[in-house]
């Protein structure tokens, strides 16, 4: 996001004659969609005597601000419910619920990328990625899963794992409690 403020000085610089203030705003999803160019352009000059009223430039400026993070609005979240136990030797389902709400557009599925579980059982030196798949998709959820392979384990070891993605190209990692063994 780019503001950009210009105050143009009358000839003897001691009285502000006019503001203009220009917010160029560039959205990589929202307004591609909308504008060839991708950008939004909002420019608003305000004339001003030569003895204006401050409180009233405040609430312009407050009244900008609050423009400027309204139009910011979005982002996504996760839902997972880890599983209480893994049974050892036995396949496991992991499910991620993911959502995106206010600025943005397109399907999650473009949104969400690169989205992969990390695993290891107890104090293992490394961890192994595997992806994660959709299962289904609407306008505002998307839902992806991994099978974790049937793994050994001593009971009382526990998984370690943790989920991580691009959402709108920023990664994001989302670390989970270890699971017991059964």
């Amino acid at each position: 996001m780019i503001i950009q403020f210009t105050i143009i000085f009358n000839a003897d610089l001691n009285e502000t004659k006019l503001i203009f203030i220009r917010w160029m705003a560039f959205s990589l999803e929202g307004l591609r969609r909308n504008l060839d160019s991708g950008f939004l352009s909002l420019g608003i000059s305000i004339s001003l005597l030569n003895n204006y009223n401050p409180k009233i430039m405040k609430k312009i400026v407050i009244a900008f601000i609050c423009l400027f993070f309204a139009s910011c609005a979005g982002g996504g979240g996760s839902t997972h419910i880890p599983p209480k136990t893994i049974l050892i030797g036995q396949p496991t389902i992991l499910i991620l619920e993911l959502n995106a709400w206010g600025a943005g557009s397109g399907k999650l599925s473009k949104r969400y990328t690169d989205i992969q579980c990390h695993y290891r059982v107890g104090r293992d030196d490394k961890f192994i990625a595997i992806p994660m798949s959709p299962t289904a998709e609407n306008s505002t959820l998307l839902t992806v899963q991994c099978i974790l392979p049937p793994l050994t384990a001593k009971p009382g070891d526990k998984l370690e794992y943790y989920i991580d993605m691009k959402f709108d190209g920023v990664y994001n990692k989302r670390m989970e409690s270890p699971v017991p063994f059964e």
